[in-house]
């Protein structure tokens, strides 16, 4: 993320892109993530992506109010893009120590192009509340996160956490965090 955060001279606030890449195995649920965020809609029936998409979504960022368009980045196969952002798709109903290697895995991969803003995303959650807490606790204690982060709980089909999750990680990529 390059550049000034207001056009020289003006005191008029440019506007930002912010790359976010969405990886993971298949079906792990980048496709309704990156659905829902950009359209706020979800499919159903599930249609296989075998090359990278990208969305995008343009808003002003309320604390800051800066205009930012986020590019959303759903990578299949060429993984060298400019990547500010990767997040990590892993289905929450696959066992904690499956989980663990799921996420080294990806971990690696997401090193070996340099992004080193990594975040976790556990998606196909239906639990409750309580349940939730929990199981990001189990999970935030098995994975080693950078900066001590805690995975995001989202549901794309009940458009839970979501929008919380790119606000979240947008503001800190804003703030400079």
């Amino acid at each position: 993320m390059g550049g000034s955060l207001r056009k020289k001279g003006t005191g008029v606030p440019i506007c930002r892109t912010i790359r976010i890449g969405l990886v993971g195995d298949p079906l792990s649920g980048k496709s309704s993530i990156l659905t829902r965020f950009i359209s706020n809609r979800f499919r159903f029936e599930y249609e296989p992506t075998t090359k990278n998409i990208v969305g995008l979504k343009s808003y002003i960022l309320d604390e800051v109010a800066i205009p930012v368009t986020v590019e959303i980045w759903e990578l299949h196969s060429d993984f060298n893009q400019p990547i500010d952002v990767a997040i990590i798709v892993i289905d929450s109903k696959l066992p904690i120590n499956e989980i663990q290697d799921y996420y080294m895995r990806w971990f690696k991969e997401a090193q070996n192009y340099f992004w080193n803003d990594i975040h976790v995303a556990l998606t196909k959650s239906e639990l409750s509340e309580d349940e939730a807490d929990k199981f990001v606790d189990r999970v935030t204690d098995a994975l080693v996160l950078p900066g001590n982060r805690k995975p995001f709980l989202t549901s794309a089909s009940s458009n839970i956490g979501i929008f919380q999750m790119f606000k979240t990680i947008i503001s800190q990529k804003m703030r400079g965090l």
